[in-house]
């Protein structure tokens, strides 16, 4: 699988890099600044986009988890 790896913490990044011959991108929350409001909006991005999306969190923190999931994360 063909994934782009995304540390730059904006959707507008998101849709850039959905446009390529990728299947999917994984958001990297870990070496990124991203808060909240931009992770949802980057999810929402790729997967309106039908590109696979994944979240690389920093810690365990099911609460994270379980919101980047309701947001469509795969």
């Amino acid at each position: 699988m063909k994934l782009a790896w995304q540390q730059i913490p904006s959707p507008v990044v998101s849709e850039l890099l959905c446009i390529n011959n990728l299947e999917g991108v994984v958001v990297d929350t870990e070496h990124g600044c991203y808060n909240n409001e931009t992770l949802y909006s980057c999810i929402q991005t790729i997967t309106s986009l039908k590109k696979k999306c994944f979240v690389r969190l920093t810690e365990v923190n099911k609460t994270l988890a379980r919101a980047c999931l309701d947001a469509g994360a795969d």
